[in-house]
């Protein structure tokens, strides 16, 4: 379930899933996303939160044995400044933390991430 809406100028949007893997009868789960975005002159803050419990991921697949995973959750955490000095040009920053825990075969185990991205958007 996908929905959007813009509400006292903050632009919201949300996901809910519900996945399971074809591959491993033991993945399955549910993934939140919850976006906003405030523009203001010629500037918009972002901020993303994303909640997952299935495992299905490229992380869970570099930490963990996915047949033998009974549990795993993880959240990402967003944030953003978006500068757009013409309507074709948008200058930004993201800063992302993730952070989780997987239990398989080898035990528990919890990992956390950081990145740090700057991006120039061009439009032609």
């Amino acid at each position: 379930m996908v929905g959007g809406v813009k509400l006292a100028g903050v632009h919201w949007g949300a996901l809910v899933q519900h996945v399971k893997s074809d591959k491993y009868e033991n993945l399955d789960g549910n993934s939140y996303m919850l976006s906003a975005a405030l523009p203001f002159d010629q500037y918009q803050v972002k901020v993303q939160y994303l909640y997952d419990r299935a495992g299905l991921g490229k992380v869970t697949s570099n930490v963990a044995d996915k047949k033998s995973v009974t549990d795993t959750s993880s959240y990402l955490l967003s944030l953003g400044l978006d500068y757009m000095p013409s309507k074709a040009t948008t200058i930004g920053v993201i800063a992302s933390y993730l952070n989780g825990d997987v239990t398989d075969k080898n035990g528990y185990r919890d990992y956390d991430d950081n990145q740090f991205t700057v991006y120039l958007k061009q439009l032609f």
